[in-house]
C-alpha cells in the first residue's frame, strides 16, 4: 500500500511540473490582475497670456511721398493675471496687396537705443521670448516705398501685424 502511495505522489508531482513548465514555457497569462487608483490634486492649469497693444492694421497712406511709422508692443500681462507660462512669438506682417512695393523694417527698443530685428518674407526670422514676470517688448516699424520697383502702389494699402504665441518648452527633469 505504501508503494502505491509512493507511485501516486510520484506521478502527482510529475504531472504537476510538467504543468509548471508547460505554463512558464506559454506566452500566455492566465491569470489577469485590474489596478484602478483615483488621484486627486489641487493644481490649476497654467494660464498664457500674451498681449498685443496697437492697432492690428495700419492704414498706409502717401507712402509713395515718405516713410509710414508705427509702434506696438507685446507683453505678458494684463491688468488682471500675469503668464504663468514663458511664451514664443513671432511677429508677422500681412499685407494688403500681393508683391507690394514695399520695405519694412521691424526695430525693438532697448535700454541703449534701438535694435533691428532680421524679417524674412515680412515675418520674423528667430521667435522672441518673453519669460515669467512682467515683461513689455516695444517695437517700431518702418513702412517704405520700394523706388527700386516697377510695382504700383494700390490706393488703400494696408499693412497688418499679427503675433503668433506659443507657450514656450520646458525641460523636465
Amino acid at each position: 500500500m505504501k508503494k502505491n502511495i509512493k507511485k501516486f505522489l510520484l506521478l502527482f508531482l510529475f504531472i504537476v511540473i510538467c504543468l509548471i513548465i508547460l505554463i512558464l514555457k506559454n506566452k500566455f497569462a492566465y491569470a489577469k490582475y485590474i489596478e484602478k487608483k483615483e488621484i486627486k490634486t489641487l493644481t490649476s492649469i497654467a494660464k498664457p497670456v500674451i498681449v498685443f497693444n496697437g492697432e492690428n492694421t495700419k492704414n498706409v497712406e502717401y507712402l509713395n511721398l515718405n516713410k509710414c511709422m508705427y509702434e506696438f508692443s507685446v507683453k505678458n500681462f494684463n491688468d488682471n493675471v500675469n503668464s504663468d507660462v514663458g511664451m514664443k512669438y513671432n511677429i508677422m506682417f500681412e499685407l494688403s496687396q500681393k508683391n507690394a512695393p514695399v520695405i519694412i523694417n521691424l526695430y525693438r527698443k532697448t535700454e541703449t537705443g534701438e535694435e533691428k530685428i532680421e524679417l524674412s518674407n515680412y515675418k520674423t526670422v528667430n521667435c522672441e521670448v518673453i519669460n515669467l514676470g512682467d515683461k513689455q517688448k516695444n517695437y517700431r516699424v518702418e513702412v517704405f516705398y520700394n523706388t527700386k520697383s516697377n510695382e504700383i502702389m494700390n490706393e488703400n494699402f494696408k499693412v497688418n501685424v499679427i503675433v503668433q504665441a506659443m507657450q514656450k518648452e520646458v525641460n523636465v527633469g
